[in-house]
């Protein structure tokens, strides 16, 4: 029977590194914490070969001496707490004093400083947890600066689960990131390879700019803000609105006393308060600052400090969701505002006349008033002209370009008034009009059907868009005058790189430019979209084709990402709601329905519903 013993530093180091250092980026961490704490204002993050090979960090907090300079690569070693009551009430970054013994078990670790009161700077070297002495070094300004190489090369059991050099820097800059927006008095600089990947500024966390590092300059000034205070806590946040919402929960962040963390019970206010905004598949980007007293929040109960306990968490819950709640209310004040402007009927938009008496309609009885609505002025012999329009399936004029929505098929597809809408709905349909700008009313021998023009024409675009790609066949573009720049997360840019060709068949022209963006040169024919639209549409692109294996035999059966791509473009090309559509239109949408056999948009929702003759009579008391 094998007997306990007490494991030597190097061995019990190595296993505390386990905990604290899984990839470069928490080296990353862990070295930035530090910074923070020593009241640096100004942190540089250099790296080479995804952290492999080098992660320097340099700030000008305020150093340390050459005894607390030894000290501090020793485990447990810490200035942040004296006493068991200091672990109650924590309100540094880092406190457990092991990240640099830690660290430099792993690695070649060099580490220089300089306090205001030293004429010169120190160093101090630990080389795979053996510690050098101390000595005098170069190093001009007041600070710390450390040096970290050759990470896990003594390890390879650890090595070799380390990712791509990309993956790894993607990682990196998602930590600075995240520390560039939680420290409005911070500034960040990141390279990577010698190059500038990242350089942020000074903004308070009032404004929605401070989250430009994490969400980009765009959206973030999308972003809508709110603030509340509440039991001693308060809540600043600045949130997407639900027209800008993502598939993703991943782009939601959580501050609590300027320290990155995720929280079930934050998240779980934020979507409740959404609830009936948002669909289940549907999430708000942005990110919430959360300033509570420090001994009601345990951050020790996490090794890398990513999670924390609450001593109220009914009150934080609550905090979160009013201040939510209350922001998503207010943006939708401004949008009935808005629409009031726009109301179509109000009372100054009707005339008092006489009316007449059903004995002599002739005539009017002075005594009585009724009210009249002002006609259009497109209204002529008793209906409503609308101008001649033309769907984007419709050759212009003389025009011979090619247009998707026109195939054989469809042009030899038989006439309205000679086919049935549905199996089960008889002959002889008829369009009746258009609803609300949206429904097209059609009647038939077994009863009335609406059918949604939005979702009908969604439902063809995608099923052709689907039949195209499994074809081999590449929708046709149109150029656009200036193109469009998309900015993408790091990780992102890599993955869709060499799935550029999928987009380009679907009538795209993109290409990577630079190292977090894609530019935008043309889009489908079909497509008639803002910059701020393509660029959303690309953005659920990438979504969609992030973990999509395009390797292998698949043209038989799409794969879900290309489906959901496919479908995100159709919803963007298709018709939309409150569009007014005159009858040859109607009649075009209600034709390719029949001949494509459409029952439902690739969201799910049905394309028409039927409402027969039977039921109607029974609702009007006919039986």
């Amino acid at each position: 029977m094998p007997r306990i013993k007490v494991l030597p530093p190097n061995i019990s180091n190595r296993i505390a590194a386990g905990e604290v250092v899984e990839r470069p980026a928490s080296v990353v961490k862990e070295l930035i914490e530090n910074s923070i704490d020593a009241g640096a204002d100004r942190i540089v993050v250099e790296t080479i070969d995804g952290g492999r090979k080098l992660i320097r960090i340099t700030d000008n907090g305020c150093g340390m001496s050459q005894k607390d300079l030894e000290l501090s690569v020793e485990r447990h070693a810490t200035s942040k707490i004296t006493s068991e009551n200091d672990l109650d009430a924590i309100i540094s970054m880092g406190f457990r004093g092991e990240a640099l013994a830690s660290i430099a078990s792993v690695s070649r670790l060099v580490l220089l400083s300089r306090t205001p009161e030293q004429e010169g700077a120190w160093q101090i070297a630990v080389n795979f947890g053996e510690k050098d002495n101390l000595r005098p070094a170069a190093f001009g300004q007041q600070g710390t600066r450390i040096s970290v190489e050759d990470l896990f090369l003594e390890i390879p059991a650890r090595r070799k689960f380390l990712k791509t050099k990309a993956t790894e820097n993607a990682h990196i800059a998602a930590i600075v990131r995240l520390y560039a927006s939680s420290l409005s008095s911070v500034r960040f600089e990141l390279y990577s390879e010698g190059e500038l990947v990242l350089k942020s500024s000074k903004c308070p966390q009032e404004n929605p700019l401070c989250l430009t590092p994490l969400l980009g300059a765009d959206k973030a000034a999308r972003l809508f803000s709110f603030h509340k205070k509440q039991a001693g806590m308060s809540v600043t946040g600045h949130l997407s609105r639900t027209e800008d919402a993502h598939r993703t929960i991943k782009n939601l962040y959580f501050f609590i006393n300027k320290r990155p963390v995720k929280s079930p019970v934050i998240q779980r206010a934020v979507m409740d308060a959404f609830k009936e905004r948002l669909t289940s598949d549907r999430f708000p980007c942005g990110g919430l600052f959360l300033t509570l007293p420090p001994d009601e929040v345990d951050v020790n109960v996490h090794p890398a400090k990513l999670e924390v306990r609450f001593e109220r968490p009914d009150e934080v819950f609550r905090l979160v969701y009013q201040a939510v709640r209350s922001g998503i209310e207010q943006q939708s004040q401004l949008i009935d505002n808005i629409n009031q402007v726009y109301a179509p009927l109000k009372q100054s938009d009707f005339q008092p006349i006489r009316q007449a008496t059903l004995t002599n309609p002739g005539k009017t009885d002075g005594a009585a008033n009724a009210y009249e609505v002002k006609l259009p002025e497109n209204w002529q012999n008793g209906q409503c002209v609308i101008s001649e329009q033309r769907l984007p399936w419709e050759n212009q004029g003389n025009e011979t370009k090619e247009s998707l929505f026109l195939t054989e098929s469809l042009n030899d597809a038989e006439s309205l008034e000679n086919t049935d809408l549905l199996p089960d709905t008889g002959v002889n349909n008829r369009i009746v009009g258009q609803i609300k700008a949206s429904y097209i009313l059609i009647e038939n021998r077994t009863g009335i059907v609406l059918m949604d023009q939005h979702a009908a024409h969604e439902a063809f675009l995608y099923k052709t868009l689907c039949q195209r790609i499994e074809g081999m066949q590449e929708v046709a573009s149109q150029p656009l005058l200036f193109p469009v720049l998309v900015d993408l997360e790091p990780e992102d840019t890599e993955k869709i790189a060499p799935k550029t060709d999928i987009l380009r068949q679907i009538g795209f022209d993109i290409e990577p430019f630079g190292a977090n963006q894609v530019i935008v040169r043309a889009t489908p024919v079909f497509l008639d979209e803002q910059p701020e639209g393509i660029k959303k549409i690309i953005e659920n692109a990438v979504q969609g084709l992030r973990h999509c294996d395009l390797t292998g035999v698949w043209r038989v059966e799409l794969p879900e990402g290309i489906r959901r791509v496919i479908a995100g473009l159709a919803c963007h090309g298709a018709i939309k709601m409150n569009r007014r559509l005159d009858y040859a239109e109607m009649e075009e949408l209600v034709r390719l329905v029949k001949s494509e056999k459409l029952t439902n948009c690739p969201h799910g929702r049905p394309i028409f519903t039927v409402l027969t003759y039977q039921e109607l009579e029974k609702r009007l008391g006919r039986h």
